[in-house]
């Protein structure tokens, strides 16, 4: 689907248009094989279209004939799973483009906001910025959230947490690749060699980038806490599994000290007490002793 915003002045009514006027904004979502030929038209290159399209698409800066090429990823959650999807923002000097293969409510209820101008290109590029560095600190807290409480309670981790644990661990490492170069694409934007910053702009774009810093060192961190996660659950399996191996081997060795007193007086040879009635008893009380001491032992080493 493809639509054409105009509104350039204050007080006016945001009209869709027909037609690419100068100021205008073309907004994409999904487009057809036809809409996307006449973006082609207006100077849009097609690999660029087709990358917005991509899921795996990494943000990307690019110039040429005149027109700045952003791909920006955009967190979002579908199934109670974490994704990425990718924004194409085109500035040219008669259009602003945004095309993705999802519609994002914000964006659409962006554009019918009383003071976005579709002419402000700049202005309305740092706001989707802003839009998008939010959506990263947002979805990054949830995930932080959920491996603390993971980490209060290593005892009772399940396979499944284990899995999740994984699959967290590449959406954040998805998430870092992301914001890495976000951060540098903003710098360049911020020297104003890509598109013009105006002076009242600066300071907002000076905040986007401190945002999108902030958003890569809660993503690092995250990443962190969920590897310390692993290590120590890995550790606290480890030594569980050394306890079990310690009491099995003393279990071992506590039923071969009987074994050992009954194998020597079950030979055929004559043996002492072997004409004493109370022969038996006597052997019981060996073995009986013999084990006690064992346990004594074992159990001031705490291997029991």
């Amino acid at each position: 689907m493809l639509t054409i915003y105009h509104r350039a002045e204050k007080g006016k009514e945001l009209a869709v248009v027909q037609e690419v006027v100068r100021g205008c904004w073309i907004h994409a979502v999904d487009p057809t094989k036809e809409e996307m030929l006449q973006l082609e038209q207006l100077g849009i290159i097609v690999e660029n279209m087709e990358d917005a399209l991509d899921p795996d698409e990494l943000p990307r800066l690019e110039h040429k004939d005149d027109i700045s090429y952003f791909i920006l990823p955009v967190p979002y959650v579908e199934e109670g799973r974490n994704h990425q999807s990718p924004i194409l923002v085109a500035v040219a000097q008669d259009f602003f483009l945004t095309l993705s293969k999802n519609s994002f409510d914000w964006l659409k209820n962006y554009i019918f906001k009383n003071d976005t101008f579709t002419h402000m290109k700049t202005r309305n590029f740092i706001e989707i910025g802003f839009w998008i560095t939010e959506q990263y600190l947002i979805t990054i807290r949830k995930i932080s959230k959920a491996a603390y409480a993971k980490r209060t309670n290593l005892a009772n981790l399940t396979n499944d947490d284990i899995k999740n644990l994984v699959e967290t661990e590449e959406t954040l490492n998805k998430f870092d690749n992301s914001l890495v170069p976000l951060i540098g694409m903003l710098e360049k934007v911020m020297s104003g060699k890509i598109i013009t910053v105006f002076q009242e702009d600066r300071e907002s774009t000076e905040d986007l980038i401190i945002d999108a810093r902030q958003a890569l060192t809660m993503c690092e961190t995250s990443i962190r806490s969920i590897v310390n996660i692993r290590e120590a659950y890995t550790a606290v399996i480890t030594n569980n599994l050394n306890k079990v191996i310690r009491f099995l081997s003393a279990l071992t060795v506590l039923v071969a000290l009987p074994t050992i007193v009954a194998s020597i007086f079950g030979m055929n040879v004559a043996l002492p007490m072997a004409q004493d009635p109370m022969a038996f008893w006597g052997l019981m009380v060996i073995m009986l002793v013999f084990m006690g001491a064992g346990v004594a032992y074992f159990y001031f080493r705490k291997w029991l």
